[in-house]
């Protein structure tokens, strides 16, 4: 049932890239569940089209445990953002951790920007999950890969 979540999640933001919307503010608070715990990704209140992103206040907005590097250092950003908050969700789903628990945002900044920053469990983990989650937290956002190789990988996982 969590890889299919993560599944869902992933066609979700896949379809919004796609479309040139960028969610920003993906974590598990922003994931509902249906009665037969099928996904649906909501609160759009930071999202933004992509033609407009580094522009406006609220550019650099979100929460700490799921932000993306270039975020922390209020740099240029494109979709990827959304990428690696995908895969703080996803590395959630899979721990059935709190990613960060209790540390400040100014003890997380550091452990992302080391491009390793959360302990990927070894049993229980699909290597090619454990793959995708190293592709998704890289530090330079133009190496994380699309949301739609993220979703190909997981169709395979799922379907295993």
């Amino acid at each position: 049932v969590r890889l299919r979540v993560a599944l869902e999640v992933a066609s979700a933001l896949a379809y919004l890239h796609h479309r040139g919307v960028v969610h920003k503010d993906v974590k598990s608070f922003n994931v509902l569940l249906t009665q037969d715990f099928h996904a649906k990704l909501c609160d759009f209140g930071l999202a933004r089209l992509k033609s407009t992103l580094n522009t406006g206040r609220l550019q650099h907005a979100g929460t700490p445990a799921y932000m993306a590097p270039e975020l922390f250092r209020q740099g240029h950003y494109t979709e990827k953002v959304d990428v690696f908050a995908f895969a703080v969700l996803l590395w959630e789903l899979l721990t059935l951790e709190v990613p960060f628990d209790g540390l400040d945002a100014l003890l997380i900044r550091p452990k992302v920007e080391s491009g390793a920053p959360l302990h990927v469990p070894s049993a229980g983990c699909p290597p090619d999950i454990r793959q995708l989650l190293h592709e998704c937290w890289s530090v330079d956002g133009d190496q994380r890969p699309p949301m739609a190789h993220v979703v190909e990988t997981l169709k395979r996982c799922v379907q295993q």
